[in-house]
């Protein structure tokens, strides 16, 4: 019994500690990313309906970047797009921000992740990193998936990690940093 004891205190300081220690390399890697300037390629495929022509940046506005990576399941990522649409509406209603979906797959998977977002023809425009471009030139970004959405002021730096959908909290801190923009 009291080796059982022992061998549980064990386990949960390891577990302690290496939950302590994934905290800090999180924290450092997102206070990195905040640092850092993210550029936004001009030669991504914008995918309008069933339109498909480069991407040029005209507005010089806040974004909003939702980026799939590599990692992504690309089809299952694609399949839950319609849910972005009130990040689109409220876009459009304050003017302060664009939103950017972007896709980087792999290269051998670029056809099908365009062809598949063009077939489903949504009401907003998605973007594919077809030449890994946004991938490349942003290694600042984190590697964790859960902070792929994220809002870069007209210079390009981080201001806002985190999908305004996901929580109410969120939506209200979005908010708060757009009214400032």
């Amino acid at each position: 019994m009291v080796i059982a004891g022992v061998l549980s205190l064990t386990a949960f300081a390891c577990l302690s500690i290496s939950c302590n220690s994934k905290k800090t390399e999180i924290r450092k890697e997102l206070g990195e990313f905040t640092k850092a300037t993210v550029t936004i390629p001009d030669n991504m495929d914008c995918i309008d309906g069933l339109n498909v022509k480069e991407y040029k940046d005209t507005t010089k506005k806040a974004k909003l970047v939702i980026y799939y990576d590599t990692l992504s399941c690309q089809n299952c990522s694609i399949s839950h797009l319609s849910q972005m649409e009130p990040l689109f509406e409220r876009s459009r209603k304050s003017g302060a921000f664009d939103v950017l979906i972007i896709f980087s797959p792999r290269p051998e998977e670029c056809a099908n992740v365009t062809t598949e977002i063009a077939t489903l023809e949504f009401d907003f425009p998605v973007f594919v990193d077809t030449y890994g471009e946004f991938r490349n030139n942003n290694k600042c970004i984190p590697t964790d998936d859960r902070f792929h959405s994220f809002l870069l002021d007209k210079e390009g730096h981080p201001v806002f990690v985190g999908n305004p959908l996901d929580s109410k909290q969120l939506e209200t801190l979005f908010t708060n940093i757009v009214n400032k923009l």
